[in-house]
């Protein structure tokens, strides 16, 4: 990982449990830092992988307020970035819809969360969803509801640029930007691709590999601070 600060300075430890068909991941996070959150997450994902996805049965769409546009070689998907604010974490709403032709399974994949190391101890992050549509009678229906870590983001870097402090009186603000860039794998965890390819997959046959290239993610987060003196929001 490679952190560049403009300006100023300013872990996704998975667990993953696998038993009586339940998956669970739990992220490590740092400190909460202040400040009201915003911007966006784009995972850029090429067409062909899109195209090869459908051509197995399975039909990819994004969950408001997710959104998705495409280009001729790429499908960016958005997800709004969310609070709270905290240092080694981004939460976002939205989400993937997996609907599988061959074993009926509509899987859903929502709150995306990329957790990272803030101690250096990792040029990785992962991001975790929370799992759904799992139909009842499923031996992976427990799963439902719970945490499950999909992707990877392999050596990531980030950019951090402290705003400008403007205002009057007793009202000031500044606005930090926090870019987090690098490219996107399929975990590598087996059990949880093996999961994956028994939901959507007919028997023998997979859609994704441990590690296998997915996209490329661009993440802007916004940190707007509010401030009663200039001072203050200088720090």
């Amino acid at each position: 990982m490679r952190i560049t600060t403009k300006i100023i300075g300013v872990a996704a430890s998975v667990a993953l449990v696998a038993g009586a068909g339940a998956l669970a991941a739990s992220p490590a996070v740092a400190s909460k830092h202040s400040g009201c959150i915003g911007g966006t997450t784009i995972i850029s994902v090429p067409t062909a992988l899109i195209s090869a996805a459908g051509a197995a049965g399975v039909a990819v769409s994004p969950i408001a307020p997710a959104t998705a546009q495409a280009t001729m070689d790429i499908v960016g998907v958005a997800f709004p970035i969310v609070g709270p604010a905290t240092d080694g974490a981004r939460f976002h709403t939205g989400g993937l819809q997996f609907a599988s032709s061959d074993t009926g399974v509509t899987l859903t994949a929502t709150k995306p969360m990329i957790g990272w190391a803030t101690d250096g101890s990792s040029d990785d992050a992962t991001i975790t969803v929370t799992v759904g549509g799992i139909p009842a009678g499923h031996p992976l229906a427990s799963a439902n509801g719970s945490k499950l870590p999909v992707l990877d983001v392999k050596g990531f870097e980030m950019t951090i640029k402290k705003g400008k402090v403007t205002g009057k009186g007793k009202k000031w603000t500044r606005v930090d930007t926090i870019t987090m860039t690098g490219p996107v794998t399929i975990t590598t965890n087996a059990t949880v691709v093996g999961a994956l390819n028994g939901l959507l997959m007919k028997p023998g046959t997979t859609l994704f590999t441990a590690g296998m290239p997915f996209g490329e993610l661009d993440s802007v987060e916004t940190v707007t601070h509010k401030c009663k003196s200039k001072k203050l929001c200088s720090k």
